[in-house]
C-alpha cells in the first residue's frame, strides 16, 4: 500500500510541474503605440539604414526599401502587442493594401524589437492586396515586432522600389498565440493544477497516517 501510495504521488507530482498549455487571450490586435520608423532622402546606403527614426513618428504601417528619384527611403513598421509574457511561438497575420511593390524580389522579415532576432518571415512576391497574410513565428520573442524588408535587415542597398502598406483599419495586424504554463501566466483558471495539488495533499495525509 505505502509503495503504491508513493508511486501515485510521484505520478501527480509530475503532472503538476509539467508545463500545462492552454490557450490564452489571443487574437491580440497591435496597439496604439504601433506605427512606422522612418529615413527617406539621402543618396548614402549606410545613412539612410542607420538613419531609421528610433521611435514611430507615422500611425500608418509602411515597409520599404527603395531607391527613388535619388535616394534612399527606408520605412520600418513597429508593432506591439500587449502579452502577457515572452512567447516561444506565434503567428500574425496581416493585410496588405494598395499596391505593392517588390522590384528587387525583397522578402518580409519579422524580428523582435528587443533582440532583433528574426522570428520569420515571407517573401513579398507571396502578399496579396486585400488578402490575409499568416507567418509563423518562431521564439523567444516579446510582444514588440519590428516588421522590415530583407534587404534592409541583410545590409544590401535596394535598386527598385519595394514597399507595402499594411490595413489599420478593419484589419490591423494581429497576433495569435498559445501560453504555456512555465510561459507566463494563461488566460484561464488553472483548474487541473489545483485539481492536482488537492489530490497531492490528500494522498500526502494518507500516507502520513500509513507510515505512523
Amino acid at each position: 500500500m505505502k509503495r503504491v501510495l508513493l508511486l501515485l504521488l510521484l505520478v501527480l507530482v509530475t503532472l503538476v510541474t509539467l508545463p500545462i498549455t492552454v490557450l490564452a487571450d489571443s487574437p491580440l490586435t497591435a496597439n496604439s503605440n504601433s506605427g512606422s520608423k522612418i529615413f527617406t532622402g539621402s543618396s548614402d546606403w549606410i545613412k539612410a539604414r542607420d538613419g531609421v527614426s528610433s521611435a514611430v513618428v507615422a500611425s500608418y504601417l509602411q515597409i520599404e526599401t527603395s531607391w527613388y528619384n535619388g535616394g534612399y527611403d527606408v520605412y520600418e513598421v513597429y508593432l506591439e502587442f500587449e502579452v502577457p509574457r515572452s512567447l516561444s511561438s506565434a503567428t500574425l497575420t496581416l493585410m496588405p493594401t494598395g499596391v505593392i511593390y517588390n522590384q528587387d524580389n525583397v522578402r518580409l522579415v519579422v524580428v523582435d524589437a528587443n533582440s532583433m532576432k528574426v522570428l520569420g518571415g515571407t517573401d513579398f512576391s507571396n502578399l496579396g492586396t486585400n488578402l490575409d497574410t499568416v507567418i509563423k513565428l518562431d521564439g523567444p520573442m516579446t510582444g514588440d515586432l519590428l516588421l522590415m524588408t530583407s534587404s534592409e535587415y541583410e545590409d544590401v542597398a535596394p535598386l527598385g522600389w519595394n514597399w507595402i502598406t499594411l490595413d489599420t483599419n478593419d484589419n490591423k495586424p494581429s497576433l495569435d498565440y498559445i501560453l504555456g504554463g512555465d510561459k507566463g501566466a494563461s488566460s484561464g483558471f488553472p483548474y487541473l493544477v489545483v485539481a492536482c495539488l488537492v489530490i497531492v495533499g490528500l494522498l500526502l495525509a494518507v500516507l502520513w497516517k500509513v507510515t505512523r
